[in-house]
């Protein structure tokens, strides 16, 4: 199983049974970023819409930029993450987590520059997996398991691959970069989307493209139906382009 080996990767031989069992103990930087986004998370306006979405992004930046860490915290973060599930701090649902995720690996790639993968495992999380890779700006991004909606929104360069399926609005305005989703997307894959590729090997839902301005598009499975508005880019279904 893939997820397996990644943790054995992350974590040493262990068995998923064991790693439930909480045989690996946190260590002393993730327990600060796990305190850190417990502070983030009870500071949101959990009912806030579009227009307060940008600042939640920009106050996670704010809280992780004064927290030394690796790359290799990230995946430790989201296993970290599994305790929430039975904690007694419930008061304000896990459905922004992608904003903190993303400030996290966007503050540590724009300070290192580095050629490392980050890799985010959804199996941990408790709640909704929404903004994974919000504003990805040149970082190399690794999603284990499904993601919910809006992965990739605002992505201006570098790679997201996700090894599994995919909610709606994957890659939302994205103006570069490259997309590549394993599994299926579900509907508005690529909405406005200004530049970037975005490769989904499964199918695609209702209105793939739509307001697309420019950009490549490849679908490996069926797609439901091709958006309206499109004013730009290549959209390509089994090796054959559709559009224009």
């Amino acid at each position: 199983m893939k997820l397996t080996k990644i943790l054995n990767e992350e974590y040493g031989n262990v068995t998923e049974s064991e790693l439930q069992t909480e045989k690996i103990a946190k260590n002393v930087t993730v327990e600060e970023i796990l305190q850190k986004y417990l502070i983030w998370r009870n500071a949101i306006n959990p009912s806030a819409g579009f227009s307060e979405f940008q600042k939640m992004y920009e106050h996670s930046l704010e809280i992780v930029s004064n927290i030394s860490y690796s790359s290799e915290d990230v995946p430790h973060f989201c296993f970290a993450l599994k305790d929430l599930k039975k904690d007694s701090i419930k008061k304000v649902p896990n459905i922004r987590l992608g904003f903190f995720i993303s400030a996290l690996i966007n503050n540590h790639y724009e300070k290192t520059k580095t050629s490392e993968k980050y890799r985010i495992i959804t199996a941990f999380f408790s709640g909704h997996k929404n903004h994974l890779g919000y504003h990805t700006n040149g970082a190399e991004i690794e999603i284990i398991g499904d993601v919910d909606n809006f992965c990739g929104q605002y992505m201006q360069s570098g790679s997201i691959f996700i090894d599994g399926n995919s909610g709606v609005q994957l890659g939302e305005k994205a103006s570069g970069g490259t997309i590549h989703l394993k599994g299926n997307a579900s509907i508005h894959a690529a909405h406005t989307l200004n530049g970037g590729r975005i490769i989904i090997e499964g199918n695609a839902g209702q209105d793939l493209a739509a307001y697309m301005t420019s950009g490549f598009i490849s679908v490996g499975g069926k797609i439901e139906r091709i958006g309206k508005w499109i004013s730009g880019g290549e959209i390509y279904n089994q090796g054959t382009r559709v559009y224009p």
